[in-house]
């Protein structure tokens, strides 16, 4: 668990030397990616002539997800629960995604995509994988399989152990 301080988060005492090298190179080169939108969000500010880019984000993640609760979709969009429900009532009204009951607690709600969500969603996907593509091209294929290869054992590592970073940010 992280310690606290009364400022915020503070960072582990015990790292190694050879983590905290990795931890200043890792951290200037997510602010180096991100002034020039190498490594930033692909789903940010997509361009739609009728829909707001957070309406696609929301449309993306449904297709990804499946049938998921308001609090899910708040959680992968990074928004309050309460701005999500707004959201998603205006997507209502634009036919985009319907509220069903979940089979397994009727006492909970699920979000699913309409046929014009789903067009959606496929559109913002598109744009997606041409903002990847855009991202990886200047890689010859050695390394993008190299890069895949290490972000696919990054991720597995943290599935394994169970770990969470979103979690860090409510410790103590």
């Amino acid at each position: 668990m992280v310690s606290t301080t009364a400022r915020g988060l503070a960072p582990p005492d015990d790292l190694s030397t050879e983590l905290r090298i990795g931890v200043a190179r890792l951290r200037q080169l997510l602010v180096d990616g991100t002034r020039l939108g190498t490594l930033g969000n692909p789903l940010l500010h997509l361009p739609h002539p009728q829909l707001e880019p957070l309406h696609l984000e929301a449309a993306w993640w449904l297709r990804c997800e499946g049938g998921v609760s308001v609090n899910v979709l708040a959680e992968r969009l990074g928004i309050p629960v309460p701005r999500t429900t707004r959201l998603i009532d205006a997507m209502e009204e634009r036919r985009l995604v319907v509220r069903e009951r979940n089979v397994h607690n009727r006492r909970l709600l699920c979000l699913r995509l309409t046929d014009a969500g789903r067009s959606a969603a496929e559109e913002a996907d598109r744009w997606v994988q041409h903002r990847l593509a855009r991202m990886l091209q200047p890689l010859g294929p050695d390394a993008r399989h190299q890069l895949l290869g290490l972000l696919e054992q990054l991720v597995a590592a943290h599935q394994r152990e169970g770990l969470e970073l979103r979690e860090d940010l409510h410790a103590g």
